[in-house]
């Protein structure tokens, strides 16, 4: 996936759009339903990167999320030319049938 692809997506199921220029609450990306949130990029249309300081240790944040939903996290840090810095975390969808834990209950 490349920004410009991030750009022109739509925002729904797969997609989710967090302006976070600064910062991000934990508690709130744990309750993502799944699929890829972005942050740094606009969710109106027509979207810009404006990029985003949250979650400046994405590595120690998918630890985190991996131990408190027990589901694997993955991420992706792109820039686009300049010092705006776009991360995607990618968080499967909760398997149907089976909970999801977020912090052991």
């Amino acid at each position: 996936m490349t920004i410009e692809e991030m750009l022109t997506a739509k925002e729904g199921e797969h997609f989710e759009f967090k302006t976070a220029e600064n910062r991000f609450s934990y508690t709130e990306l744990q309750n993502e339903g799944g699929g890829k949130v972005v942050f740094g990029i606009t969710d109106k249309r027509p979207r810009k990167v404006i990029g985003s300081k949250a979650f400046d240790q994405p590595e120690r944040t998918r630890k985190g999320l991996i131990a408190s939903l027990c589901i694997n996290v993955d991420f992706e840090v792109f820039n686009d030319g300049t010092e705006r810095r776009v991360l995607v975390f990618s968080v499967p969808a909760r398997p149907i049938g089976l909970p999801v834990q977020v912090d052991g209950v």
